[in-house]
């Protein structure tokens, strides 16, 4: 079962900055040493934004999306062409379709290709009769090793082209922080300081996908799950957290 960690930070982040551009413009035409809102608006360059975010890995998720973003380009654009280089520790994940990039609304009357250069840099290209908007252009999944190490992953942007009005490489990041497993009793699988009937409910279904699909565990996971202590996931885990709750829940009701 793939697990995702959904990004969506990048564009209200968007969003935000370009509500505040009307405020700015206004605050410059009331000052007399400042510059007139037309010259804000046209020293304005269309600018790339990429995510850079802080994370708190705690082997419940794989995949994290990603959204790419185009600001103070609002009907500047036709063309769009962009090389991306990941981490080499990340991998780009595909879709049910095989494509490593879904369009944003800001594309959306653009047709587009994506396709790999190397293992850790994707080609990016879209175009169309019509106008880019501002927004979100594309959204990427990259997916995390199975012992993420913590640390900073790095995500670059270049535009690719000498008519592409985004002139200037962009770099983006994911800070990786590792949960602190002491913080959590043996059998909260999930991590909400509860150890019931769903922890274990998710320890057999961890042990259903390892049997049928081969999913490997992280340390995490065997951390908190492995309630014998026999350096696997299994039946007997998820069996030993459901007793625990039972007894609980029990001593707690007499």
């Amino acid at each position: 079962m793939i697990k995702r960690f959904k990004k969506i930070i990048s564009l209200s982040l968007t969003a935000a900055m370009l509500a505040l551009a009307p405020l700015t413009q206004v605050c410059a035409a009331e000052d007399k040493d400042s510059v007139s809102p037309s010259s804000v608006s046209e020293t304005s360059a269309p600018v790339l934004i990429v995510p850079m975010l802080s994370l708190v890995y705690n082997g419940q998720f794989d995949i994290i999306d990603l959204d790419i973003s185009a600001m103070n380009a609002e009907g500047q654009y036709s063309d769009v062409e962009l090389e991306i280089e990941i981490d080499p520790r990340l991998e780009f994940s595909a879709d049910e379709d095989g494509e490593y990039c879904t369009l944003g609304r800001a594309l959306r009357i653009m047709s587009c290709e994506s396709r790999l250069i190397s293992a850790n840099k994707l080609r990016f290209k879209a175009g169309g009769e019509m106008k880019g908007k501002n927004g979100t252009i594309f959204s990427i999944a990259v997916k995390l090793p199975s012992e993420p190490e913590a640390g900073r992953y790095y995500i670059r942007l270049t535009p690719l082209g000498e008519n592409s009005v985004f002139k200037e490489a962009k770099e983006g990041y994911i800070d990786l922080y590792h949960v602190c497993v002491d913080n959590f009793k043996t059998g909260d699988i999930n991590q909400d300081h509860f150890v019931d009937a769903a922890d274990a409910s998710q320890v057999l279904a961890m042990y259903v996908e390892a049997s049928t699909q081969g999913r490997a565990f992280s340390s995490t996971e065997i951390s908190l799950a492995d309630m014998n202590r026999d350096n696997k996931i299994d039946s007997a885990d998820a069996s030993m957290i459901l007793a625990e709750y039972v007894n609980s829940s029990t001593d707690y009701s007499g």
